[in-house]
């Protein structure tokens, strides 16, 4: 879909006086429409019809609906499309399990035209939106990898929170090994510089300060890396507060 192209909907339910009737409302509203009868078609022809939204139908023979949904978001080139799933079956269990296969969300059948476009048009704006952020997030990975450069967070006491891919890259270290906090960061530094590290890391937690500092470690290979790591400290809401930093390879 383009800005444009009008957005293409594929309508999958076994029901073809319902996909008549749906496709019309659609069609006046302006998108494209493909209609397939039942799961197994879904996921025979999904990859070549490329549909921008999908409108999914719950009770289907043979595939049903849940488990053609959990079959496209097992495709990678599915796992993103945004899936409304139709259905008369207005139990919890049944709306649950509509999330936990991945659709996006539901709705209850007799289905009002009027308000399915906009219901559709909704999930693709927010589709837009999340994957202008993926994208972004994706070049900012691709900047750090080519920078050397990790980011991480850690509360006032210096616990970490999950590092990022980058940062173990620049430590050389698997993902496997779990640092916990700024102690065990430090820890890393080579001898000679692992007092300096000790008493920079104490005194940011004893003050809350931001820093900055450059020190060595050996990495698992045996080479010896010089890395500049930079801490802002800050408050949130609840009061508390939290470190934000970088680590870069400056080797």
């Amino acid at each position: 879909m383009t800005s444009s192209t009008p957005a293409l909907c594929l309508i999958v339910d076994d029901d073809e006086m319902l996909r008549a009737l749906t496709r019309a409302a659609l069609e006046c509203a302006g998108f494209q429409v493909e209609e397939l009868p039942d799961g197994n078609q879904l996921v025979a022809e999904f990859r070549r019809l490329r549909p921008d939204v999908i409108l999914l139908d719950v009770l289907m023979p043979g595939l049903d609906g849940f488990a053609a949904c959990a079959q496209l978001r097992a495709d990678p080139l599915g796992s993103h499309v945004p899936v409304l799933m139709m259905t008369g079956l207005d139990d919890v269990e049944s709306i649950n399990h509509a999330y936990e296969v991945g659709a996006t969300d539901f709705v209850t059948k007799p289905i009002s035209f009027d308000l399915l476009s906009h219901r559709l048009r909704y999930m693709l704006r927010a589709k837009i939106t999340a994957d202008a952020l993926r994208a972004s997030e994706a070049r900012l990975a691709l900047a750090q990898r080519i920078a050397r450069l990790g980011h991480w967070q850690a509360d006032a006491q210096g616990v970490f929170e999950p590092w990022s891919r980058e940062t173990y890259e620049v430590l050389g270290l698997p993902r496997s090994v779990v640092i916990g906090d700024l102690k065990e960061l430090s820890r890393l530094a080579i001898a000679e510089d692992r007092e300096r590290v000790d008493v920079a890391f104490a005194e940011a937690l004893r003050h809350g300060n931001s820093f900055n500092l450059e020190f060595r470690i050996a990495g698992s290979d045996g080479d010896v890396r010089n890395l500049y790591v930079v801490a802002l400290a800050e408050n949130v809401v609840d009061g508390g507060a939290r470190f934000i930093g970088t680590l870069q390879d400056i080797t």
